[in-house]
């Protein structure tokens, strides 16, 4: 965690209660982050429209007023000059498929349950940075073998595993909270995005063995 740090990522902390988003401050700052905070949905999107420098990953709580967290999610990947911004969400409960649908959340890096440690959140945070720091080491080395589909095509690749790794957590945890009624379909769709990850992860091996990268 220290390395990223010193590497000054910036963060956006979105969250309608004062209290929350100066714990998390903390928390970030003193393992060597740049914060900025936002106080609910619309004031995100318009510092997000504003700033210059565009934060690196986005802590997004789901339930505020008057623009819940997945408005805002939804509102940042559909627009071209946000949609690349990272977002990951603090919620109480995993989020559920069914509720807010498969394509919401296969646009979150991961999710921050709450009430969440100083640990816990460094974890969650360092999981996204480590993640995106493999893939552009990667896609910088098929860059400069002038291999720019392919680079393209392996990030898009890491991003959606990524994701539907994340899918398939969330998943699994509302089974072992039994806070789904319908197991079967649930444990349909997890295989089915299993099945997916295994073709994706093939992929991604077949053009690391390829191109020696």
């Amino acid at each position: 965690m220290s390395e990223i740090g010193r590497e000054r990522k910036k963060i956006m902390i979105v969250d309608d209660t004062k209290d929350t988003v100066w714990t998390m401050k903390k928390m970030l700052e003193s393992a060597g982050f740049e914060t900025m905070e936002s106080y609910g949905g619309i004031e995100c999107l318009r510092k997000l429209y504003e700033v210059k420098k565009k934060p690196d990953l986005v802590l997004l709580d789901i339930m505020m007023e008057p623009m819940d967290g997945w408005v805002t999610l939804k509102t940042i990947k559909c627009d071209e000059k946000l949609k690349d911004i990272p977002v990951s969400i603090l919620t109480a409960l995993p989020p559920d498929e069914k509720v807010v649908g498969m394509d919401t959340i296969t646009n979150i890096e991961n999710y921050i349950v709450k009430p969440f440690t100083k640990e816990e959140i460094l974890e969650k945070v360092a999981e996204v940075f480590n993640q995106m720091e493999e893939m552009e080491i990667v896609s910088k080395a098929l860059r400069e073998k002038k291999l720019i589909k392919i680079a393209n095509e392996y990030e898009h690749l890491v991003k959606e595993l990524y994701r539907r790794n994340r899918v398939v957590e969330s998943m699994q945890k509302s089974l072992n909270l039994d806070l789904v009624g319908d197991t079967k379909s649930i444990k349909d769709v997890i295989n089915k995005q299993e099945e997916m990850i295994r073709v994706m992860k093939d992929r991604v091996k077949a053009i690391r063995d390829k191109y020696e990268v």
